[in-house]
């Protein structure tokens, strides 16, 4: 999977190096209901676990899909956003998958992609800006109901909503319906976009942490080390380490351990931030501890930490 960093208008948003708002970046797409009602929905088997997708690319060619995402698009332009769609992004993803079939293990042995690994390499942007809507005829008329909601990629956590009603029309395409109704809710994006950039800044990004134990370590993270177990050692410096030691810990056991947490946007060298970055942090701690442990990139927003053992 390519690595991915933040934009360079979110990173300068971060910083506060303008005092002009600056809105993070926005990937435009079909949203969850639009799909399930245009039949380009499915429910597959991900490692035993029967999980519903949601087929984003194919959605995106639909022809009306394809008018509505340009109207918004161009709408969001014209608000200074920075927009992209899948659809224009996927020669650059299959390209991407094309490389991935000539990767290995080292051994030989080729490398498994899940359905949720597919859906996280579509992600570049800041927040998924997810559209629905649907049109009811009255009489010779017809309306139109949208929504629009923003999801951060990083937590999955839904952080706007805006919704609307359009006026009755007789002629005009969906497309058109579509944005008339939604250009009078600009204000009200934008403002919530930046309510969420700004608690951003405040209190960090927040980010999915696990801790796991290879199968073959002789450590595990009950194991005792100056007088605390591991799992006490790597609690105490996630929270020390996250912003305004914002992090929760879940139920954990000697083989696994999960933290949500919220990361700064910047290392202390200045660089952007993300979930991988944050465990490779824990990784050096882990290191002088004595330590061996790898570091698995499961998206900007989540990082897997295996110990192997002693160093």
């Amino acid at each position: 999977m390519k690595k991915i960093i933040l934009s360079t208008i979110f990173l300068a948003a971060c910083l506060g190096a303008s005092a002009q708002r600056i809105m993070p970046t926005l990937m435009l797409r079909p949203g969850k209901s639009w799909c399930h009602n245009n039949g380009y929905e499915s429910i597959v088997d991900n490692q035993g676990k029967k999980v519903r997708t949601y087929d984003y690319e194919a959605a995106m060619l639909n022809e009306k899909m394809m008018q509505a995402t340009s109207e918004i698009s161009a709408l969001l332009h014209d608000e200074g956003f920075i927009v992209s769609t899948m659809e224009s992004q996927s020669e650059a993803i299959s390209e991407a998958s094309a490389d991935d079939l000539l990767l290995d293990d080292g051994d030989g042995n080729s490398i498994e992609k899940s359905a949720l690994d597919e859906r996280r390499e579509r992600a570049t942007a800041d927040v998924y800006l997810e559209l629905n809507w649907s049109v009811e005829k009255i009489g010779p008329h017809k309306q139109l109901s949208y929504t629009l909601k923003g999801v951060d990629f990083y937590s999955g956590r839904e952080i706007c909503t805006v919704t609307g009603i359009g006026e009755r029309s007789a002629n005009a395409t969906e497309a058109v319906l579509l944005r008339e109704a939604v250009v009078g809710k600009m204000g009200e994006l934008k403002d919530r976009l930046g309510a969420y950039l700004e608690s951003i800044k405040e209190k960090g990004r927040e980010v999915k942490i696990e801790v796991a134990v290879s199968s073959a370590s002789p450590v595990n993270l009950l194991t005792e080390i100056d007088d605390e177990p591991l799992t006490r050692h790597i609690t105490k410096w996630i929270q020390k380490n996250a912003v305004g030691h914002r992090m929760q810990a879940a139920a954990s056991t000697k083989t696994k351990a999960n933290y949500n947490v919220n990361i700064p946007c910047f290392d202390e060298d200045g660089l952007a931030m993300n979930a991988e970055g944050f465990a490779y942090q824990l990784r050096k701690y882990l290191s002088k501890m004595g330590i061996s442990a790898t570091v698995n990139n499961k998206g900007l927003g989540n990082a897997q930490i295996v110990i192997k053992g002693r160093k």
